[in-house]
């Protein structure tokens, strides 16, 4: 998103509504969302969708410096609140497939403090590595750790890259999302620590976000003069797709 000028908000706007159609499909192409998603108009995506939408948006109009444990939790809420609305996980947890030693219900609250305190006064100062923004390994020294806390019932995956893609949102980097694809690689990052190797993972994801991102750009130029607006004639945003990117208008 570097390159986009951050100004035109009404382009940003139908991005992350996209953004966050796709992370709800994650491993869906953009062709099939759009097939899939938009055409058919599933009830279930929709409420998966406005779910995420709303947790990126706490994240990224959250007005303090730092976030805090208590952040964390309400955007786990927000994505699932039925399971998450309860607070931190309260049992020893084992994740299937992983030798990685959760942390102990009790000792949620201070690892995600030191976790948190790492991200903000440590990992900040990071420098660039064989290639690597420092950026990504910040994240990557985030996400790894924060998924082997394992604090929550349910939802620990999709929270941690939310909160991850949302900084690189909020540091001027375009977001990620791990596909299907992807997702054998990725856990087999977490799995073995493997922090270089998440990072570059980010990154490349991130650059193919952006590469996307400016292609979307210019499809919303070419519309913006043809489809004017993203909303209906009651004033109601159209569902899901920001439709000023893709030129295709459909009243539900």
């Amino acid at each position: 998103m570097t390159r986009i000028d951050k100004e035109n908000q009404a382009f940003i706007e139908s991005y992350l509504n996209l953004f966050a159609g796709r992370f709800a499909s994650s491993g869906v192409t953009l062709e099939t969302y759009f097939e899939q998603i938009v055409d058919s108009g599933s009830p279930e995506h929709a409420f998966m969708f406005q779910d995420i939408m709303q947790a990126i948006r706490y994240i990224l109009e959250f007005k303090e410096e730092k976030i805090r444990p208590d952040v964390i939790l309400e955007v786990a809420k927000l994505i699932d609140g039925d399971v998450n609305g309860n607070g931190f996980r309260r049992t020893m947890v084992e994740v299937k497939g992983s030798n990685v030693l959760r942390s102990e219900p009790k000792q949620i609250y201070m690892d995600l403090y030191v976790l948190l305190d790492n991200y903000y006064n440590i990992w900040s100062y990071m420098q660039n590595q064989d290639g690597i923004d420092a950026v990504f390994l910040k994240e990557a020294q985030f996400h790894i750790r924060f998924l082997h806390i394992h604090p929550l019932e349910d939802g620990n995956g999709r929270t941690a890259r939310i909160i991850s893609a949302t900084n690189l949102l909020k540091a001027g980097y375009s977001p990620f999302i791990v596909s299907v694809k992807e997702k054998e690689r990725y856990n087999s990052l977490i799995e073995n620590n493997d922090v270089e190797g998440m990072a570059r993972l980010f990154q490349e994801l991130s650059k193919k976000e952006d590469e996307l991102s400016l292609r979307l750009y210019d499809k919303y130029q070419e519309n913006k003069a043809k489809n004017p607006s993203p909303y209906d004639d009651e004033g109601v945003r159209i569902y899901p797709t920001p439709d000023i990117i893709t030129g295709n208008q459909k009243k539900q």
